[in-house]
């Protein structure tokens, strides 16, 4: 059923644009022309003839009557300098912490940085009552990694100021 409703619809079409070029002498007199660029030439002096003419809308999208934006160059986020990406590891001390009741934890650093383990990460931190020290470095795909008093164990962490 689907092919020949298919082809009705072509047909139909054919019919209707054959019928409009057989009606309008112009067509005629365009395919009797036999040089074929003079014909190419005739048939688009017809097509600029029945175009229509150029939208004067005030916009692309008239239904808000506005032109659609150029969006500027991505920038980076604003920020103060201070949350620039490391580039190299940092250590610090840990002035404070806080472990929450699913053992991710939050320190905060005697620089005043806070950071906070991700909550990707399923490992468990072992903190020392005094003398913490974090060392933070740039890990893969824009991540950081953070140890904690020079162990083995690695943590993924994100700053939170």
């Amino acid at each position: 059923m689907k092919p020949i409703l298919t082809v009705a619809i072509l047909l139909a079409a054919a019919m209707t644009v054959g019928a409009s070029a057989q009606g309008d002498p112009a067509f005629a007199r365009c395919g009797a022309i036999a040089d074929r660029d003079a014909r190419l030439a005739c048939y688009d002096s017809l097509q600029s003839r029945t175009a229509p003419p150029p939208a004067t809308a005030p916009g692309h999208y008239p239904e808000f009557n506005a032109r659609p934006s150029v969006l500027p160059e991505a920038q980076p986020p604003a920020g103060p300098a201070s949350q620039a990406r490391l580039k190299t590891p940092m250590t610090a001390m840990i002035a404070d912490y806080a472990v929450a009741h699913d053992g991710h934890f939050r320190v905060t650093l005697d620089n005043g940085q806070i950071w906070e383990q991700q909550d990707s990460d399923g490992a468990r931190a072992q903190f020392r009552s005094r003398g913490n020290r974090a060392t933070i470095a740039p890990g893969f795909w824009r991540s950081y990694d953070m140890r904690l008093n020079g162990s083995s164990a690695i943590f993924k962490v994100e700053r939170v100021r």
